[in-house]
This record gives structure tokens, C-alpha cells and sequence, in this order.
């Protein structure tokens, strides 16, 4: 992996591209923050992001608010990943492309993104009528879409919601299936992550 830990140095630049107030921002921005630069030039890069805990030996930081700024320098078709964020895995996509994480000692946070970059989102489901002809013997539903993870699914039958730990149904997959068949007319709506 072709990464470096950039501090209190002064950035790389070619000729007097960068205005002189960009390069004192970005100086300052290396002295404050760990910095890490990926060449991609060989091809994409993974980088997972550290252990969020206190007194991390990978980031230099020794608190709770412990924060990374991940640039990708190439101009490139490949691409930087960079996972173990809450809001999923990140991908820069383009020179100069930035992400910059936040821990609060247990979670990684992303709080900015800069340039061309391609998060990877969750998709979300929401007020869904499972399949399934509710007819006070059917037993099996089907979701549109696998719930990931599966503990996101909030299933809701005549508006009380049911819960899985709690007996009221499981879910494999794409199917529900409840203990008890829900009644004629009944309704039942789903939300959930996936």
C-alpha cells in the first residue's frame, strides 16, 4: 500500500499552482491533523480506518476527538476505499479527492468530503407492504429487499410494531415469517436499511 503519514511538513507542490493562502492552509491543516496521502498510481487502495479508542499510536492523537484527513494525489482511474466509518465505506474517486473522519472513541464519524467522491450510501425502505395475501392463515411475507443489517427492519402490524426478539416473527433473507398468521385486513408495513 503505497500510503504516508504527512506532518508538519510543507505540501507537495508543482511550480505555483496553489495560491500562497492554500498553502499556509494546508500546512497548518498537516501540523493539526494527521494527514495520510494516497498515491494510486499502482492501482486502488484500501485503508481502514484505526482503532477509534484512546491514546491511538496510529493517528499521533491521545483523546476522544482524535481526527484523519485522507487525500487520494493521483489523477487516475483508480480509487481510494477507506472503511470502519459509521455511514459506510467511503471512496474517493479523483485528484485531490478528501474525506476527513472524526472519532468520538468508539465510532469513526466522516464530518467533510471534498472533491469527486462516491459514498457509499445505505438504501432505505420505507411504509412497504410485504408480499404475501394476509388471510389469517398465511404465515410467510417477502421483503423487496434483504434488510442490512437485518436488525434495521421495523415491522409494523395494525400499527404496533412486532418484534423479532420478542417472538412475534423472524426474518431470513427476504422473508418474514410470523409465529401467529396476522387477520383478514389486517395491515402490515415495513421500514428498514438496505
Amino acid at each position: 500500500m503505497s500510503q504516508k503519514r504527512t506532518v508538519q511538513r510543507q505540501p507537495p507542490l508543482r511550480g505555483s499552482e496553489l495560491p500562497d493562502v492554500i498553502q499556509q492552509w494546508l500546512l497548518a491543516l498537516q501540523t493539526l491533523l494527521p494527514l495520510i496521502v494516497f498515491d494510486t498510481s499502482a492501482g486502488p487502495e484500501v485503508f481502514a480506518l484505526p482503532n477509534p479508542g484512546l491514546n491511538n499510536s496510529q493517528t499521533g492523537q491521545t483523546n476522544q476527538n482524535q481526527e484523519i484527513i485522507v487525500i487520494k494525489s493521483t489523477a487516475d482511474v483508480n480509487t481510494v476505499s477507506i472503511t470502519g466509518a459509521v455511514a459506510g465505506t467511503v471512496i474517493l474517486t479523483s485528484q485531490y479527492a478528501v474525506a476527513r473522519f472524526k472519532s468520538d472513541a468508539t465510532s469513526w464519524w466522516v464530518v467533510g468530503i471534498g472533491g469527486s467522491i462516491a459514498p457509499v450510501i445505505a438504501n432505505f425502505a420505507n411504509e412497504e407492504t410485504p408480499g404475501g395475501a394476509i388471510n389469517s392463515s398465511n404465515l410467510i411475507f417477502t421483503l423487496a429487499n434483504a434488510p442490512s443489517p437485518p436488525k434495521s427492519l421495523e415491522l409494523f402490524y395494525n400499527g404496533l410494531i412486532q418484534k423479532s426478539s420478542g417472538g412475534d416473527f423472524t426474518l431470513v433473507g427476504l422473508t418474514i415469517t410470523f409465529a401467529s398468521a396476522p387477520t383478514t385486513g389486517s395491515t402490515l408495513l415495513a421500514w428498514y436499511r438496505y
